[in-house]
């Protein structure tokens, strides 16, 4: 299995170019990069503008100019609504267009996040059904396939019920949608949070799996470190199962490490990238 990460690592750390930091990317072991399409997005308005594309295709540009695949993108999340209602209004259009976006950088799996309804787990359900049916022609003209990522929710220095955190809940919105190209992306360390345990998810979500956020953390916080970076009694993950169940599923896609780096000093970049390929490169073959 081919393992992947973000561009972004070595360029926050060692503020070096999207170039520099795919060559150091292919160096430590990286064979593709998820794609982000998450900058400067605290308004719509900024994702709409029309240079706001140019850093998605440098950085996929830089990433194949160095050998590197496009695994997989993730779209912008901002969402500090709190009715999936709202947040459509505001964010569908702009989504729309960074899907388009995607697919001009060469990416054919976008990660979008789901929303919820604080305290109204039918609403949350029902909502998020209306909110993705408009991208279902959009997949379809980009040939692409959109992955529906397990979230938790924080509010108030706390985490809270998001109805869209289990394999169960996302499983009715995507079987409702009754699209091929709409599946999932499980993130390990979401369902971490929540206490589900990722190989469940893997077999119930079978062959809908379509990207995987591979992290961990220490059960409360949305940490996004490396897998057996910390304390084994503060890390309660086993991912023997996990392993188990993407054999099983004959899950295609690249194993891809969404982990944190922004508060490593400068010169520590290509340190973390060989670190986080090596745990990496051990996890993904025992698939």
């Amino acid at each position: 299995m081919k393992i992947s990460t973000s561009l972004d690592h070595v360029m926050k750390i060692d503020k070096v170019s999207a170039r520099e930091s795919a060559k150091i990317m292919k160096k430590v072991g990286f064979q593709g990069i998820d794609l982000a399409l998450c900058h400067d997005m605290s308004d719509p308005a900024n994702v709409l503008a029309p240079h706001w594309a140019d850093r998605v295709y440098e950085d996929a540009d830089a990433a194949r100019a160095e050998g590197l695949e496009i695994a997989q993108c993730h779209l912008p999340y901002e969402c500090p609504q709190d009715t999936v209602h709202e947040y459509a209004e505001v964010w569908t259009e702009a989504l729309i267009h960074s899907l388009g976006v995607a697919h001009n950088a060469g990416a054919k799996i976008a990660v979008i996040h789901p929303a919820t309804c604080i305290g109204d787990p039918e609403a949350t359900h029902r909502e998020n059904v209306e909110f993705f049916k408009p991208f279902i022609p959009y997949l379809e003209k980009y040939d692409m396939q959109l992955a529906i990522e397990n979230v938790f929710i924080r509010r108030n220095a706390k985490n809270i019920e998001s109805y869209v955190g289990s394999a169960p809940e996302l499983m009715a919105i995507v079987s409702e949608l009754n699209c091929d190209r709409i599946g999932f992306c499980l993130d390990t360390g979401h369902a971490n949070i929540y206490r589900h345990k990722p190989g469940e998810m893997v077999q119930a979500f079978g062959k809908k799996l379509f990207a995987l956020h591979v992290n961990s953390n220490c059960s409360t916080i949305d940490e996004h470190l490396i897998p057996g970076i910390i304390l084994p009694w503060c890390e309660k993950m086993n991912y023997d199962p996990f392993y188990e169940a993407l054999r099983e599923i004959e899950f295609p896609g690249f194993f891809n490490m969404e982990i944190s780096s922004t508060a490593l000093p400068k010169g520590c970049g290509e340190a973390y990238l060989t670190i986080a390929a090596a745990v990496a490169r051990q996890m993904a073959d025992k698939v």
